[in-house]
């Protein structure tokens, strides 16, 4: 064997042990890794609740893909927004034009006839990751109202709340009303908003009326 045909030879064979070696060293280290008893940790998410417009925890398993496939949940995650800076960063201005998010009100201030229409502001959250397809916003429960960028949730902390068209203001209860706009049909012990002479929409509750 020629000189040149044995370096060349041994350089293959250098070369081949060399990759050997780190394939083993990384094998043994993901085997090493995997076997470990709770590993991966399990994580976690937050979830946006549309109820009352805070971000909940929910347990998901951990996940490295060089152990093998992730598991899914335990039980299935809620379709709700993720809790992310996409739209709480945003005001109430910057919410109103940003498709995919909505804005969420606080429903005493929002009603109330001694504040000014922004107090109510709660904040600003991505809408479901299952969009709605519908054009209505009243009558809607807190999850289906917040599939829509252009519907606002109406929080109460008793868990109890109201859907409006986004850019609804409420008015006030009584005025005079000088435009051709019918007046809201509204459910008893409620009165439809007035506001520059116009019914603005909203059905403000008569408890709202008496401040």
């Amino acid at each position: 064997m020629t000189s040149a045909r044995w370096i060349a030879r041994s350089r293959n064979v250098r070369a081949e042990l060399v990759l050997v070696i780190a394939l083993s060293g990384c094998l043994y280290t993901n085997n090493t890794k995997c076997e470990q008893a709770g590993y991966p940790p399990d994580d976690e998410v937050f979830l946006l609740d549309p109820a009352q417009l805070f971000c909940v925890a929910f347990p998901v398993p951990g996940c490295d893909e060089d152990c093998g496939p992730c598991q899914p949940p335990d039980d299935p995650l809620p379709t709700w927004a993720v809790c992310d800076g996409r739209c709480f960063a945003n005001d109430e201005a910057e919410c109103l034009d940003t498709p995919g998010c909505r804005v969420g009100r606080f429903r005493a201030a929002y009603y109330s006839q001694l504040t000014s229409p922004g107090e109510s502001f709660q904040g600003c959250y991505a809408v479901d990751t299952v969009p709605g397809n519908e054009t209505e916003c009243r009558g809607r429960d807190p999850q289906e109202c917040s599939r829509y960028d252009f519907c606002s949730w109406l929080t109460e902390f008793d868990s109890t709340g109201e859907c409006i068209p986004e850019r609804q203001v409420a008015g006030r209860c009584s005025g005079t009303v000088t435009c051709s706009e019918p007046a809201p049909s509204c459910p008893p012990e409620t009165s439809p908003g007035v506001l520059d002479g116009c019914y603005t929409g909203s059905c403000i509750p008569d408890e709202y009326c008496a401040l």
